[in-house]
């Protein structure tokens, strides 16, 4: 058995991701968490044993305990130098005790006698109603038919790993759907039926968890909140990227009004569950928003939707790369750390917000990781080309952006002329 003095969730490289946690994509590949891309298996050609004792999760967690620093986990890294907390510490600090039998159960070729996937993300396909431009046609169906005029049946696993996964359903603690969108997905419902089934609904260790575009409630016969409200406890985690139609441009398909009536409805719905049924609004930090998830924050707080100040997350978009606040340059950076700056001093301090002024604090450092202006190019290209499809604007939409791109033109002038002088 592996030396238990090993196991250790403060160690900087350590994760229980290839024990306790079971991440499945949209094409049924098996891998350690949505952050990373290493592939352990694909649930559409093995069935779980084989993938959970194969040799490239049984690598991986040789890497774990051995303290090696892996590049596919380069996401949680970053985020832990900006200060921000990173889901491999999320992880071993909600998991490990409850997963410490199954990982201390270890043998000396890395593969475990009993499964201990008390974790479940699931992404059963890429149906979705949404063109998000920090997506790709793997995680939406609307942007895989835009690319390519059709839908290749390659993100689509949801039959086959609803079908491995459903003997397995008695071990999860804590379920997580995303996608694609899943309030969409067909199998998303029998999955809940199966656990309502099981009585899982009704276990006070059993955490349903979505991210999803709350723009579609019903399925069908089934409202949502029905079903929903049949559980101990949910977490919603909406996506949202901006007020208006600025978060209409970042995420083709959402509609501001629509959202709001949404998330009126499921306060009103849940008002005397407050503690067990919440609602978290998640934005994705890239250079279109990075002056407004200010905004968005203060709005969604004030209007009175976001019911807790902390309930709202910050992710910073690593890719694709060219849509990072990386590209941007110095001058718009120092404009941006100071809007933030003012918005933790004189609106989360004063509104006793803790875990948001961490996030907060996080993305000025997460800002100045790396200054990459080269992306520029890509990003004009990649946006345009969207504006030409989508009979959209980028810089009339957000008008902020003509200075980084004039700038970079002008540098890249400047370097041409000084190039042929040489």
């Amino acid at each position: 058995m592996i030396d238990t003095n090993k196991i250790d969730g403060n160690k900087k490289v350590f994760c229980v991701a290839p024990w306790l946690s079971l991440n499945i994509n949209q094409n049924g590949n098996i891998q350690p968490c949505c952050n990373n891309d290493t592939v352990f298996g694909n649930i559409l050609k093995s069935n779980l044993e084989e993938v959970w004792n194969g040799d490239s999760i049984k690598n991986f967690r040789k890497y774990m305990i051995e303290q090696v620093p892996q590049k596919s986990c380069q996401s949680c890294y970053e985020k832990e130098l900006s200060g921000q907390k990173s889901l491999r510490e999320i992880l071993n600090e909600n998991l490990l005790d409850d997963g410490f039998e199954f990982i201390s159960d270890t043998n000396d070729d890395y593969s475990v006698n009993e499964f201990g996937f008390i974790h479940w993300d699931v992404k059963l396909g890429n149906k979705c109603n949404f063109k998000c431009r920090t997506c790709c046609p793997g995680s939406s169906s609307s942007i895989e038919f835009e690319t390519y005029g059709k839908l290749s049946g390659l993100f689509d696993a949801s039959t086959i790993s609803f079908d491995r996964i459903k003997p397995h359903l008695n071990k999860v603690n804590h379920l997580y759907f995303s996608g694609g969108e899943p309030l969409l997905i067909e199998e998303h419902y029998q999955i809940l039926f199966l656990l309502i089934k099981l009585g899982k609904n009704k276990q006070s260790n059993f955490y349903l968890t979505y991210n999803t575009n709350f723009s579609t409630l019903t399925y069908k016969k089934f409202h949502i909140f029905d079903l929903w409200n049949l559980f101990k406890y949910v977490q919603i985690h909406i996506s949202v990227d901006g007020v208006g139609e600025r978060g209409e441009l970042i995420r083709n398909g959402f509609k501001w009004d629509k959202f709001i009536s949404n998330v009126n409805e499921f306060n009103e719905k849940f008002k005397d569950k407050f503690n067990t049924h919440q609602l978290y609004f998640d934005c994705t930090v890239q250079a279109l928003n990075i002056f407004d998830v200010v905004t968005l924050h203060q709005t969604l707080f004030n209007d009175g939707l976001l019911k807790d100040i902390d309930n709202f997350h910050l992710n910073y978009l690593h890719g694709p790369r060219n849509l990072s606040v990386w590209l941007l340059d110095k001058e718009t950076k120092e404009e941006a750390k100071k809007n933030i700056k003012n918005h933790i001093e004189t609106f989360l301090i004063p509104n006793n917000a803790k875990d948001t002024v961490r996030s907060f604090e996080g993305l000025i450092k997460f800002i100045d990781l790396y200054q990459d202006q080269q992306l520029i190019s890509d990003f004009v290209s990649t946006m345009t080309n969207l504006d030409r499809k989508r009979g959209e604007d980028i810089f009339k939409t957000f008008p902020e952006l003509k200075k980084t791109w004039i700038l970079y033109l002008k540098t890249k002038k400047k370097s041409l002329i000084e190039m042929r002088d040489l």
